[in-house]
């Protein structure tokens, strides 16, 4: 949306913006042809012409994408265009989102199973977070992350992981190799983070900050 640029352009300037016409929805028809992934939802809201957009990447994309946020939230609300998702795309899911998506489930057993089921359905990769963030696979297997603490539950957190996922998968990971590396740094940098700011007072911004210590730790410890 046209309210993020400036914002962007000032916080991030290196990062480079394509800003819609419109302030506060995306609309735009973008060629895809060029872009080796796409990380979409977050900030995007679910207006129908966000959502036409959203539906036209599905469409038009052969590449696996990271589905996140209101991208996911959309989607509770076109089941139908999950048929035509990439096989190995990444869902990013918070708790609630997922049961706006699969329904409601009563135990985390349950769903758990729904995760897993969710994932071989659609040929998916779904990291669903939380406390102990599951990775579930597209041939059933289930991977729990270690790293992360609670001071991480706040909105942004989950933005921070999905440019991760979509900066590793565009270099050429795996989408499980994504899913595992991803969700592990994103996770590391906040249990670095918290010895500095306390989980009451970790931001999501902390996170992005100590990236590098993540990635230099998890090359240290080979």
């Amino acid at each position: 949306p046209k309210c993020g640029y400036i914002i962007l352009q000032t916080t991030v300037p290196e990062a480079m913006v394509i800003a819609d016409e419109y302030d506060k929805i995306i609309t735009s028809k973008i060629s895809l042809e060029k872009y080796k992934t796409i990380g979409i939802g977050p900030g995007i809201g679910t207006h129908k012409a966000s959502a036409a957009v959203l539906k036209n990447i599905l469409q038009s994309f052969s590449k696996p994408i990271i589905i996140d946020a209101d991208a996911i939230n959309i989607l509770s609300d076109n089941k139908k265009w999950l048929t035509k998702i990439t096989p190995q795309s990444i869902f990013t899911p918070h708790e609630k989102e997922f049961e706006r998506l699969v329904g409601s489930f009563a135990t985390d057993k349950v769903k758990t199973e729904l995760q897993i089921k969710f994932s071989v359905e659609h040929k998916v990769f779904v990291i669903l977070k939380g406390h102990q963030t599951q990775i579930s696979c597209p041939d059933g297997t289930m991977y729990i992350n270690t790293t992360g603490n609670a001071g991480m539950a706040k909105g942004g957190s989950g933005d921070s992981l999905t440019g991760i996922l979509t900066a590793l998968l565009t270099q050429g990971y795996s989408s499980l190799d994504t899913c595992i590396i991803g969700v592990y740094i994103h996770g590391l940098a906040g249990d670095i983070a918290v010895k500095k700011t306390s989980e009451f007072a970790l931001l999501p911004s902390d996170l992005i900050a100590h990236l590098g210590e993540a990635f230099l730790e998890t090359m240290q410890s080979k």
